[in-house]
């Protein structure tokens, strides 16, 4: 059994709270997924948000954040999942679909 601490405590309110602020605000994180002959499809993530799909092509992205010393949200990394984007993965050899790597 373990116990939480005040401050994760106060990092998952402080957490939930920017979440609510940025749903508000209409903040959100913009990403783009390269398709085949350049072709690019954008997705807008809600600010905080830890999963987008992709209407067009059903690839998912996965969102990664982190939280400074008074509970801000960051953007820390993302990535990619479905058919598209391994076909990316495959084609580039990169073992990325290139968007950030």
């Amino acid at each position: 059994m373990s116990l939480t601490t005040l401050e994760q405590v106060f990092l998952l309110i402080a957490r939930e709270a920017e979440k609510q602020a940025a749903a508000a605000d209409g903040r959100t994180l913009s990403l783009e997924l390269p398709l085949e002959n350049g072709r690019v499809v954008r997705i807008d993530v809600p600010w905080g948000v830890e999963k987008g799909v992709f209407s067009e092509t059903g690839d998912e992205v996965e969102v990664h954040w982190l939280q400074d010393d008074e509970g801000r949200l960051q953007y820390a990394h993302h990535m990619w999942r479905g058919e598209k984007i391994a076909q990316q993965i495959t084609e580039n050899g990169k073992g990325c679909c290139s968007c950030c790597c």
